[in-house]
Protein backbone atom coordinates (compact mmCIF):
# COMPACT_ATOMS: atom_id res chain seq x y z
CA UNK A 1 0.00 0.00 0.00
CA UNK A 2 1.69 3.27 -1.26
CA UNK A 3 0.53 6.57 -1.54
CA UNK A 4 0.70 10.11 -1.28
CA UNK A 5 0.40 11.17 2.56
CA UNK A 6 -0.63 14.73 3.94
CA UNK A 7 2.02 17.20 3.77
CA UNK A 8 4.68 15.01 1.87
CA UNK A 9 5.96 16.19 -1.61
CA UNK A 10 4.96 13.43 -4.24
CA UNK A 11 8.24 12.29 -4.75
CA UNK A 12 8.68 11.23 -1.61
CA UNK A 13 5.32 9.00 -1.53
CA UNK A 14 8.09 6.19 -2.17
CA UNK A 15 9.65 6.42 0.85
CA UNK A 16 6.33 5.49 3.05
CA UNK A 17 5.88 2.65 4.12
CA UNK A 18 2.54 1.10 4.69
CA UNK A 19 3.52 0.45 8.59
CA UNK A 20 3.77 4.48 8.82
CA UNK A 21 0.61 4.82 6.75
CA UNK A 22 -1.08 2.68 9.39
CA UNK A 23 0.00 4.58 12.17
CA UNK A 24 -1.31 7.66 10.85
CA UNK A 25 -4.64 5.69 10.84
CA UNK A 26 -4.88 5.05 14.33
CA UNK A 27 -4.33 8.19 15.64
CA UNK A 28 -6.88 9.63 13.20
CA UNK A 29 -9.57 6.17 14.53
CA UNK A 30 -8.08 7.67 18.12
CA UNK A 31 -9.40 11.82 17.34
CA UNK A 32 -12.52 10.40 15.04
CA UNK A 33 -13.64 8.25 18.76
CA UNK A 34 -12.65 11.48 20.74
CA UNK A 35 -14.86 13.96 18.41
CA UNK A 36 -17.58 11.55 18.26
CA UNK A 37 -17.80 11.72 21.82
CA UNK A 38 -17.35 15.40 22.38
CA UNK A 39 -20.65 15.50 19.77
CA UNK A 40 -22.59 13.06 21.71
CA UNK A 41 -22.14 15.04 25.22
CA UNK A 42 -22.42 18.65 22.50
CA UNK A 43 -26.23 17.12 22.18
CA UNK A 44 -26.70 15.30 25.59
CA UNK A 45 -25.62 19.16 26.52
CA UNK A 46 -28.13 20.85 24.28
CA UNK A 47 -30.89 18.34 25.27
CA UNK A 48 -30.44 19.28 28.78
CA UNK A 49 -30.60 22.70 27.80
CA UNK A 50 -34.07 22.75 26.24
CA UNK A 51 -35.40 21.01 29.09
CA UNK A 52 -34.06 23.40 31.23
CA UNK A 53 -35.25 25.96 28.97
CA UNK A 54 -38.96 24.60 28.87
CA UNK A 55 -38.73 24.86 32.46
CA UNK A 56 -37.45 27.76 32.88
CA UNK A 57 -40.41 29.10 30.79
CA UNK A 58 -42.95 27.95 32.53
CA UNK A 59 -41.31 29.56 35.77
CA UNK A 60 -41.82 32.77 33.79
CA UNK A 61 -45.58 31.84 32.42
CA UNK A 62 -46.48 31.62 36.06
CA UNK A 63 -44.77 34.30 37.64
CA UNK A 64 -46.25 36.94 34.96
CA UNK A 65 -49.29 35.51 35.91
CA UNK A 66 -49.09 35.93 38.95
CA UNK A 67 -47.70 39.33 38.97
CA UNK A 68 -50.49 40.07 36.82
CA UNK A 69 -53.40 38.43 39.42
CA UNK A 70 -51.10 40.91 42.35
CA UNK A 71 -51.42 44.21 40.62
CA UNK A 72 -55.12 43.57 39.61
CA UNK A 73 -55.55 42.88 43.89
CA UNK A 74 -53.65 46.23 44.22
CA UNK A 75 -55.70 47.83 41.92
CA UNK A 76 -58.93 46.58 43.73
CA UNK A 77 -57.53 47.66 46.84
CA UNK A 78 -56.58 51.41 45.68
CA UNK A 79 -59.78 51.84 44.22
CA UNK A 80 -61.92 50.88 48.13
CA UNK A 81 -59.31 52.90 49.60
CA UNK A 82 -60.40 55.47 47.55
CA UNK A 83 -64.09 54.97 47.73
CA UNK A 84 -63.63 55.20 52.18
CA UNK A 85 -61.39 58.65 51.31
CA UNK A 86 -64.27 60.19 49.62
CA UNK A 87 -67.04 59.25 52.04
CA UNK A 88 -64.97 60.08 55.10
CA UNK A 89 -66.00 63.84 56.36
CA UNK A 90 -63.39 66.38 56.07
CA UNK A 91 -62.04 67.97 59.26
CA UNK A 92 -62.71 71.71 59.77
CA UNK A 93 -60.26 73.43 61.61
Amino acid sequence: MRGITPNMPAGDSARVSPAKTLNRCVPMDAELTALEQKLSQFMEFCQRLRVENTALRQQLAAAVNENKHLTDKIGAARSRLETLLEKMPEDEA
